[in-house]
């Protein structure tokens, strides 16, 4: 059973790894550090498909505001979502992320790239890790860190 879930785990971890490869074109040279944290609540769970709010802060962008929907799959162990954080004046960010539970660390992890942007986040490209703990209903915390560039 230890050898199924970590080759489970492995092929995992290597198509998320290759999905970041794919999805962010983003130069090291022109990206710059992002860093956002904050909770998420699960509102609604319907056939497999979840959705909540978000609240938090990050570098660069301040404070922010969001919902997401995600569906869930392999037991609740992979969520594959969408997400879009507001910071007002316009100016929101829209990311998709896919992450599994790593039960050894008892959080989801996985990886974010953005898909779009408004305001001065409209020409936004990028994407990196993602953290987050298991929701029961209430507030829970997730991270992101990675790269933005702003064209």
């Amino acid at each position: 059973m230890n050898r199924y879930l970590s080759l489970r785990r492995a092929a995992l971890t290597a198509a998320l790894l290759g999905i970041v490869c794919l999805v962010i074109p983003v130069p090291a040279a022109q990206a710059d550090p992002f860093h956002a944290s904050g909770s998420y609540v699960e509102t609604s769970l319907k056939n497999n498909f979840a959705e909540g709010t978000l609240d938090g802060h990050a570098a660069p962008g301040g404070a922010f505001v969001g919902e997401f929907r995600e569906k869930v799959s392999d037991g609740g162990d992979l969520l594959d979502g969408r997400a879009t954080l507001d910071f007002g004046n316009g100016d929101t960010l829209t990311f998709d992320y896919l992450l599994f539970y790593d039960s050894a660390l008892g959080r989801y992890l996985g990886v974010w790239a953005i898909q779009r942007g408004t305001g001065v986040l409209k020409r936004a490209t990028g994407g990196g890790d993602l953290a987050a703990t298991p929701n029961g209903g209430q507030a829970h915390l997730v991270w992101l860190d990675g790269e933005i560039s702003l064209q």
